[in-house]
């Protein structure tokens, strides 16, 4: 009422500007559907099973907060988005935490920290080559200014992480045998599933990196 009969805007203005906006953030929403529907497919069809199953037997260790952190930064770096790396191994990675006794808590966090610390740290990330290119400044040297702030903040997440995974009690080995009993008596385990989030992660990256590539073309061709 104040921007209609006050500031006299006409309400198809308004109304323009409106559908604009929910326009602007329509990628956002329809990704977030999307990995929903993904991560749900992929936890019916055995997939993230397979993953807690196998991780259960590799990841067995007081470091294990340390290294679900530093695999969604690897993670999340090579496909460029960290919503991705939550949405996948995210979900196997606090599976294998609550089975090895780790609050889940801990676990997300982890987890929410790795994916975000590789995303920002990507060339392929569509955040981070956004903010370059409307900044007009080279991707590369928008990443190495980033480095002085995150990097620190990840040294000191990975030292606290560190302590939470030695003060933990250590879960019992025979709870650890009998979840992993468990999914392989619920789901169908077996290592040819994990061809699918390779293929995943390849096909993610591809149209990304000729996206970027494209982008750091024109900004070269620019200066």
């Amino acid at each position: 009422m104040i921007a209609v009969f006050h500031c006299k805007i006409k309400w198809e203005d308004i109304e323009g500007q409106i559908a604009r906006n929910i326009y602007g953030i329509a990628p956002s929403v329809i990704i977030l559907l999307l990995i929903g529907t993904l991560s749900g497919s992929w936890m019916v069809s055995g997939i993230v099973p397979s993953l807690i199953y196998y991780g259960l037997q590799v990841m067995q260790t007081d470091f294990f907060l340390v290294a679900c952190c530093l695999l969604c930064s690897i993670v999340s770096v090579m496909t460029g988005s960290s919503w991705t790396t939550i949405a996948t191994i995210g979900i196997a990675l606090i599976g294998i935490g609550e089975a090895q006794g780790f609050s889940t808590g801990w676990v997300a966090g982890a987890i929410i920290s790795g994916a975000y610390f590789g995303d920002k740290m990507s060339p392929l990330s569509d955040t981070t080559v956004l903010a370059a290119s409307v900044t007009d400044t080279p991707l590369f040297t928008h990443i190495r200014y980033m480095l002085y702030t995150t990097v620190p903040s990840m040294i000191v997440t990975l030292i606290v992480f560190s302590i939470a995974g030695f003060s933990r009690e250590t879960a019992d080995a025979s709870q650890i045998a009998a979840f992993s009993e468990a999914l392989k008596g619920s789901f169908h385990i077996t290592p040819w599933l994990m061809i699918v989030p390779i293929v995943a992660m390849v096909v993610h990256e591809l149209p990304v990196i000729t996206d970027t590539t494209a982008q750091i073309t024109q900004q070269e061709a620019r200066k």
